[in-house]
């Protein structure tokens, strides 16, 4: 499946319950910056508490970041993300 699918694919079966949707914090950040730009406070804060409804968010410790910066992960998010998730 191609990298610009997986949100499409992903999230409806996180809605139908086929898949557990977890996030890393620093996510809700990049999504209310980049919404922010093109939208207002309200409604993005109503977006996001949406995808409240189908995610749990991932503890991020000192561990994971030392991780996250000693990874061999082309993108910095990414990795969090990962090291997130694993943990």
């Amino acid at each position: 499946m191609p990298h610009s699918n997986y949100t499409s694919y992903v999230l409806p079966q996180i809605e139908l319950k086929k898949l557990n949707g977890y996030l890393a914090a620093i996510i809700i950040s990049n999504v209310y910056y980049l919404l922010r730009k093109v939208s207002t406070h309200d409604r993005v804060i109503k977006k996001l508490n949406q995808l409240m409804t189908l995610t749990d968010i991932l503890l991020i410790d000192k561990q994971i970041v030392l991780k996250t910066m000693n990874s061999k992960f082309k993108n910095f998010e990414d990795a969090m993300q990962n090291y997130a998730c694993e943990s």
